[in-house]
């Protein structure tokens, strides 16, 4: 099954300053300005969450399996416009459909998700395939982060917590995915953590009235 690629944070890296107070309150989502060629606008992000960005802890990052009470977040999160224009699903996703997918997901599938200062921030999707030839296979979908904490690593814990399942739980071969051409911050921390480009994809989804390619992308252990 092939993934659906979302933004993730435009910062790779980001030096942590020390003896920083995290703030308890986290800022809105930032109102997104609609762009004239996007039918689903990216986020602009407002003064206060570039004011978090100088407390962004590492440390405060937890990764785990999605849990029931999850879904009405990540519903939220991946029906979100600046979600949805860098994935190839539809925005119309009801929380019923998606909690039953939560519930019963196909075998071999997992659901990451992400917690900043126990707050929700991100998810990420991880498969496996069942083929008997090809068990040594793993695809990573879906990486989506919040827009409130874009740029405080989330998106990096969440693909180094797929590489480690990958790597030291299923000994898998081959871990691959796919991202828009246009994605550069998306494509930068793949290549951080060692996926090449395979190849190009066109015209493979049609995304804000015109077709977009896709750049396929794999790492091997």
């Amino acid at each position: 099954m092939l993934s659906q690629i979302s933004p993730i944070e435009q910062k790779v890296e980001q030096k942590v300053e020390q003896k920083t107070q995290v703030p308890t309150e986290l800022p809105k989502a930032p109102q997104a300005t609609k762009p004239a060629s996007a039918l689903y606008p990216l986020p602009v992000r407002s003064a206060a969450a570039r004011i978090l960005d100088r407390a962004a802890n590492p440390e405060l990052i937890q990764i785990r399996h999605v849990q029931a009470e999850d879904t009405d977040k990540l519903h939220s999160l991946l029906t979100s416009p600046d979600i949805v224009y860098w994935t190839s699903k539809m925005p119309c996703v009801v929380a019923e459909e998606m909690r039953e997918q939560l519930s019963n997901p196909p075998a071999g599938h997992y659901t990451l998700v992400a917690t900043y200062n126990q707050s929700f921030a991100g998810s990420l999707g991880f498969s496996t395939c069942l083929q008997p030839r090809m068990r040594h296979m793993g695809h990573i979908s879906t990486v989506a982060v919040h827009p409130n904490f874009r740029g405080y690593g989330v998106g990096t814990a969440l693909v180094k917590a797929a590489i480690a399942l990958a790597d030291q739980w299923f000994n898998l071969h081959r871990l691959d995915l796919l991202v828009y051409t246009d994605n550069e911050p998306a494509i930068a921390l793949y290549k951080k953590f060692g996926f090449i480009a395979e190849g190009v994809l066109k015209d493979y989804a049609f995304r804000a009235g015109a077709y977009a390619d896709v750049q396929v992308m794999a790492r091997f252990a």
